[in-house]
C-alpha cells in the first residue's frame, strides 16, 4: 500500500508478517490482500526501484505511525542483521 508523508513524498508500506499487514487493511485499504516479498528481491529489486521512483519506505505501520528510514540505511541494517544467520 502507498500513502504520502507530511511532505507529500510517496511512501510504500511494509510489514514483517502477513498478520501485521492484515491488521492495517481497513478503511481505504479494506479490500487489499497482503503479499509476501522475497528478501533478496526486496534488497536487489524493490529498494533500488524505490530510489529511482522517489518513494520512501514506511516500515511496520500500525494504524497510527511507522518507521520512516533512508533506503540506504535500511539496506545496510538488513545486510548487517543477515550476518547473524
Amino acid at each position: 500500500m502507498m500513502s504520502e508523508d507530511e511532505h507529500r513524498v510517496p511512501q510504500l508500506h511494509f510489514w514483517p508478517t502477513e498478520e501485521h499487514a492484515a491488521y492495517c487493511a481497513i478503511d481505504q485499504w479494506g479490500k487489499t490482500v497482503p503479499e509476501m516479498i522475497d528478501l533478496d528481491d526486496f534488497i536487489e529489486e524493490w529498494l533500488p526501484g524505490m530510489i529511482a521512483d522517489g518513494i520512501n519506505p514506511s516500515i511496520f505501520y500500525n494504524r497510527n505511525n511507522s518507521v520512516s528510514i533512508e533506503i540506504q540505511t535500511l539496506k545496510e541494517d538488513i545486510e548487517e542483521e543477515l550476518k547473524n544467520y
